[in-house]
């Protein structure tokens, strides 16, 4: 275990093949962080409770064992205002209603169907889709969604964010900042999707192969949109052929 600031609060960081006794957990209330980050059996549905009585602000999640009924929990912790797993791709029927009606949660990442009911939390306004929760499915979430501000599509190995990704998320209309990674794009063939985006300020391309004029063409008609780019290289391409950890657990 170890400690650091982010985002302004004391983040845990546990990392652990096996589960904390009630001892350890005490000893973690005693320090009295706001953010989590949890990898392995650092926390499992059993871990829950005491989870909840922490009051977290921010969640990580790396490769965890949670189900449904531990995910459940997250509906409890009434500050929780940020959510993030990584390869965790289990489906959570059991937190459904908990997560789409929470009351604070506003910024939520997922890489699958691991508490995708987020989606339409009353109160989220950044999201970030990768890996197999990149879907023009989960895009259209949040469409009907009123506060949404930021996007990010990240997918490479398993999916990509294609033309009908884009065009869902054209529709997002409350959108200011659209981050893709790993993206193919053409003006025709995506780009020309987001000139719908009436209140988009930041578009941000790091490691997508984009023609060149393509993108001139997109900042020719969208002039005030501020667009970083970074273009994929032969390291990029690497790390697309690279193995990509799937946990079911």
């Amino acid at each position: 275990a170890d400690l650091r600031w982010k985002n302004g609060l004391l983040e845990m960081r546990l990392n652990s093949e096996t589960p904390l006794t009630s001892e350890q957990w005490d000893a973690v209330a005693s320090l009295k962080p706001r953010a989590f980050y949890f990898n392995h059996n650092a926390l499992r549905d059993e871990d829950m409770d005491s989870l909840v009585a922490l009051d977290p602000l921010e969640i990580t999640l790396r490769i965890n064992p949670l189900t449904g009924k531990g995910a459940a929990k997250f509906g409890a912790m009434p500050h929780l205002r940020r959510l993030e797993s990584h390869h965790m791709h289990n489906a959570t029927p059991e937190a459904t209603d908990a997560l789409a009606q929470h009351p604070a949660l506003e910024d939520f990442r997922t890489a699958g169907e691991f508490c995708i009911s987020a989606l339409r939390a009353p109160k989220l306004k950044s999201v970030e889709l990768a890996e197999l929760a990149c879907t023009k499915a989960s895009v259209e979430e949040l469409v009907a969604h009123s506060k949404i501000e930021t996007l990010s599509l990240y997918a490479h190995r398993i999916l990509t964010v294609d033309e009908a990704c884009l065009a869902s998320a054209a529709k997002i209309k409350t959108l200011k900042t659209l981050r893709l990674t790993f993206v193919e794009l053409k003006f025709d063939g995506g780009l020309k999707h987001l000139l719908d985006l009436p209140n988009l300020t930041e578009l941000d391309l790091f490691k997508v192969d984009v023609p060149e004029a393509d993108l001139q063409k997109f900042k020719a008609v969208r002039p005030n949109v501020h667009v970083k780019f970074t273009a994929r290289s032969e390291e990029h391409t690497s790390e697309l052929q690279s193995p990509y950890v799937i946990s079911y657990a």
